[in-house]
């Protein structure tokens, strides 16, 4: 009797539970090395931050100085 209960467990869900379960721990496993390394990735750019922003802001403004040399020269030019 129990010969013949084993088979019928294993093709019904019983085996479909174990791969559902590995499937879980799986994603599981995979969701905390990902937040890990957001983590990590956190950790080691937020001391930079105060500088790419002041980099960011230097960019911004020797851009504008630029653009207003330009338009002085072109206006030079024309009174010239």
């Amino acid at each position: 009797s129990s010969n013949a209960e084993s088979p019928s467990q294993s093709s019904n869900g019983s085996s479909r539970n174990p791969r559902l379960k590995e499937a879980k721990e799986t994603l599981a496993d995979t969701s905390k090395f990902a937040l890990e390394a957001v983590s990590n990735v956190g950790e080691a750019v937020g001391p930079y931050l105060p500088l790419i922003t002041a980099v960011a802001s230097l960019t911004q403004q020797i851009v504008k100085a630029y653009e207003s040399a330009q338009y002085n020269k072109k206006s030079c030019a024309a009174l010239i």
